[in-house]
């Protein structure tokens, strides 16, 4: 689908409602949206491998330059695009970042610009961007022209094996391999919702499945009286199958969510609010989803704060099983 050009934005006005809060609150409130859009990032990487590129495609084109300005430079001359193109890139970008990724977040069909692959071309190319960062802007355009407009019968939805499009799972997992995993999961109490599942086929037919957590951590052993999760990684035997738990999936990212919600603790109003902090932290740090369970309870603990925020790998509604 393509977004329709005439579609509204509507600007949400903060300003006041953060003006009118205390120096804690504003730090608060400061370090949560910090925590909450490096996380948001990794919304990119579980839709498509393509979002990413697109994402910092489209930031760094209208980010050096004003709409107004990227619209005349596209638009001039004869061979220079419409304003009825222009504005259905307009319509594309907000759509994708409405989504945060080109494929709807409900529904899962794929977002498609309403303007023509040649067409947005000259318009990346007659960017300020395009103009300052020659190469950068070119790697981004190769990396995901081509999938931005491919509309064969597997990239039209998210979905597993032959069904779409998933980065939950590797381009050879079927709705079989899921079911096994599961079936792994179960056996071990582990929840699904923080995990990719990576399938490879050794040369002597047997099989080997990487069960992949998301953590800021990296480590393949316990690190210390903290990490619940330790004692599951490593290799498992399930029926005739090896399946390997590793960790540190999104870690550059997860560093990052740890590192804004400690620093967000400190300014917490009260108990409720730092025993939450810190067990999302702790979650996102080791990928344990009974820590970020836990910090779920002190967050529904804290009644009426006035700034108030949730986060982590919850309503996973593109794992495609």
């Amino acid at each position: 689908m393509s977004a329709p050009i005439a579609t509204p934005v509507s600007r949400l006005e903060c300003s006041k409602a953060f003006q009118a809060l205390t120096s804690q609150e504003k730090h608060y409130a400061h370090y949560l949206a910090q925590a909450s859009f490096q996380g948001s990032l990794i919304v990119l990487l579980q839709t498509s491998p393509e979002s990413p590129f697109i994402f910092l495609l489209v930031k760094r084109i209208f980010s050096v330059e004003s709409v107004e300005n990227l619209r005349a430079a596209s638009t001039a001359g004869d061979d220079g695009v419409s304003n009825e193109q222009f504005d259905a890139l307009l319509a594309y970008a907000g759509l994708f970042f409405n989504n945060m990724g080109n494929y709807k977040s409900f529904g899962d069909s794929k977002i498609v610009p309403g303007i023509a692959e040649d067409k947005l071309w000259l318009v990346v190319s007659r960017s300020r961007a395009y103009a300052e960062h020659q190469s950068d802007i070119m790697e981004l355009w190769e990396a995901c022209h081509s999938a931005i407009y491919d509309m064969t019968p597997r990239r039209r939805e998210l979905g597993l094996g032959d069904k779409g499009l998933t980065t939950y799972y590797s381009s050879n997992c079927g709705t079989e391999d899921a079911e096994l995993i599961k079936e792994f999961m179960q056996s071990k109490a582990l929840s699904p919702y923080n995990t990719r599942v990576f399938k490879s086929v050794n040369v002597d037919g047997s099989v080997v499945y990487e069960l992949r957590l998301a953590s800021a951590v990296s480590s393949d052993e316990c690190c210390d009286k903290d990490d619940d999760m330790g004692a599951f990684l490593g290799d498992h035997m399930h029926g005739d199958c090896r399946i390997r738990v590793t960790r540190g999936d999104y870690a550059p990212l997860l560093q990052r969510v740890v590192n804004n919600l400690n620093k967000a603790k400190e300014y917490a109003a009260n108990e409720n609010e730092r025993s939450a902090l810190s067990c999302y932290a702790s979650s996102f740090l080791y990928g344990s989803i009974p820590a970020h369970k836990e910090g779920s309870r002190a967050w529904i603990a804290d009644r009426g704060p006035v700034v108030e925020s949730y986060i982590g790998f919850i309503e996973s509604y593109r794992d495609p099983f």
